[in-house]
C-alpha cells in the first residue's frame, strides 16, 4: 500500500512528501509577523516575554498559558518549501520542556495535514540546564511540502515551554551564464552586406532559410533570440528592417553604443547621443523619413555622409571611402538628382521657343567653368580657326576656282568651310 492508501485506512491524512535526500537543509529564521501561537502565558504579546522561543538559542522562550495537549505554535515560510523537519530546545531560564511534539503543515492555514500520520517526535529531558540547550533536531523521513508548520504539544516536563525553528530544503539556484552572442558580420561594412541571421553572414543563404532554421526548432539559441523570420523575406535581426546594412552590421554587437540603443535611452537624458540615431532602437519605423532627416531635424544633431548622425558642429574623423558612398537608398537618391543638376554636357532642348536660351546658359556655364576663354569666343571656335587657316593657307578647292561656303560671325569675320569640313 502507498502511504496515502496507508493514510486513508488509519484515519490520517499525511502531507505531501517529496522523494530523495536534501544536501541543501537550512533553518527558516522568520520574523514575530510570521509567528502564531494558540496561547501566551501572562497574555504576552508575540515577541515579548513568553511570547517568544521562534529562533533556537534566544533568552525568550514560549510558554503556553495552560500546559495541555493541543497547544501549539507555528511560523510561515513565506512560500510552499519542501520541510525537512524541526529542531528544538527547552526553556532558556527553567526546567521547562516539551519532550514529545506533532508535527503538522498546511499550504492556507485552512487545510493541515499530519507529517507521518501524526508520528510522534520525541525530545527527553536530559535533567541539567545543559541538556535544555541542547539542540534537538528532529528529522522527517520524507521531506513534506507546505508554507505553514505547526508544532503541537503531546508531552511535557514540568511545563510546556520550547524554542524551535523550521527545518528546509533550499538547494542554490543554479544561474547559467549566458553565452556571448557571436556576431558574424564583425569587420564587414555596409558593401558587403553581412546578414548576421544568415550562416557566415551569408545574406542570400538567410533569405532562403525557412522558418524552422530561422527561430523554431532547428534555430540556434542566438538565432531565436536575436532573429525572425518573415515570408517572402528570409531570416533577418529582430530590430532592423529589411536590408539595413548599417544596422545588421551592429545588430549582435555588445558595444556601448547598441548597449545604450537597448535600453532606450531616453531622448531628453543626459546619456543620449546623436550616434544612436543610426541604431535599430532609434531608426525611423516610418519608411517615408529618413535617418538622415531624423537626424537633422534633432537640433543637437546634423548628419554627414559617410559618418552617420554626429553631434552639432562635430567633424567626420575619416574621409568617406569608397565603400561608405553607398548610403541609405534615400541619400542615392537625392545624390542621383543633384547629379542631374550639375551636368556640363550639351543638352537638346525641350522647345524650340527655348533654344536660344539653352545656347546661352550651356555658353555662360562654359565660361564660369574656363575663366581664360574670352566672353565673346566663349566655345574658343573663332581662335581654334583662326590658327588652323593660318597654319594651312587656303584650302584645296579655294585654290582650284571652286567657290567654298562661307559663314560670317557677329563681327563681319569669313570663314571658308568646304563640304567635307
Amino acid at each position: 500500500l502507498s502511504e496515502k492508501e496507508v493514510g486513508k485506512q488509519s484515519g490520517c491524512s499525511p502531507a505531501t512528501t517529496s522523494a530523495g535526500p536534501c544536501k541543501y537543509d537550512k533553518l527558516w529564521l522568520p520574523t514575530k509577523q510570521q509567528v502564531d501561537m494558540s496561547s501566551i502565558h501572562h497574555r504576552d504579546e508575540i515577541g515579548v516575554g513568553y511570547g517568544g522561543g521562534y529562533k533556537l538559542d534566544s533568552t525568550s522562550s514560549w510558554l503556553a498559558r495552560t500546559s495541555k495537549r493541543g497547544e501549539w505554535i507555528q511560523v510561515d515560510l513565506g512560500a510552499i518549501r519542501n520541510i525537512t523537519g524541526v529542531t528544538t530546545q527547552g526553556n532558556y531560564h527553567h526546567n521547562w520542556q516539551v519532550t514529545a511534539f506533532t508535527v503538522s503543515v498546511s499550504n492556507d492555514l485552512k487545510t493541515w495535514n499530519d507529517v507521518e500520520c501524526g508520528r510522534m517526535f520525541e525530545t527527553p529531558y536530559r535533567g541539567y540546564w545543559q541538556r535544555r540547550n541542547d539542540k534537538v533536531e528532529s528529522k522527517f523521513d520524507r521531506m513534506n511540502e507546505g508554507r505553514y508548520v505547526r508544532v503541537i504539544v503531546a508531552e511535557w516536563y514540568n511545563l510546556a515551554s520550547m524554542r524551535f525553528q523550521a527545518n528546509y530544503c533550499d538547494p542554490p539556484k543554479v544561474v547559467k551564464k549566458e553565452k556571448k552572442l557571436e556576431n558574424p558580420c564583425k569587420g564587414k561594412k555596409k558593401k558587403d552586406k553581412c546578414n548576421p541571421c544568415g550562416d557566415k553572414g551569408n545574406n542570400v543563404k538567410a533569405k532562403m532559410m525557412k522558418e524552422n532554421s530561422c527561430t523554431g526548432k532547428d534555430a540556434t539559441a542566438d538565432s531565436k533570440k536575436m532573429c525572425q523570420w518573415k515570408k517572402g523575406r528570409g531570416c533577418y535581426p529582430k530590430k532592423c528592417k529589411q536590408n539595413d546594412w548599417s544596422c545588421y552590421l551592429t545588430a549582435f554587437d555588445s558595444s556601448k553604443s547598441s548597449k545604450k540603443a537597448a535600453m532606450n535611452v531616453d531622448l531628453a537624458s543626459k546619456d543620449f547621443s546623436c550616434d544612436l540615431y543610426d541604431y535599430g532602437a532609434y531608426r525611423p519605423m516610418d519608411e517615408t523619413v529618413t535617418v538622415k532627416d531624423k537626424c537633422n531635424n534633432d537640433s543637437r544633431c546634423q548628419h554627414l555622409a559617410g559618418c552617420g548622425c554626429l553631434a552639432k558642429g562635430a567633424t567626420c574623423a575619416t574621409p568617406a571611402g569608397p565603400e561608405d558612398e553607398a548610403v541609405d537608398h534615400e541619400e542615392a537618391e537625392e545624390s542621383g538628382a543633384a547629379a542631374e543638376e550639375h551636368d556640363t554636357g550639351v543638352h537638346a532642348p525641350e522647345e524650340e521657343e527655348e533654344g536660344a536660351n539653352s545656347e546661352g546658359a550651356k555658353a555662360k556655364a562654359a565660361s564660369d567653368d574656363h575663366a581664360d576663354v574670352d566672353d565673346t569666343d566663349p566655345l574658343g571656335l573663332v581662335k581654334a580657326l583662326d590658327s588652323k587657316v593660318a597654319a594651312k593657307g587656303p584650302p584645296a578647292a579655294a585654290a582650284a576656282g571652286e567657290e567654298g561656303e562661307e559663314d560670317e560671325d557677329e563681327e563681319g569675320r569669313k570663314y571658308p568651310f568646304t563640304a567635307e569640313g
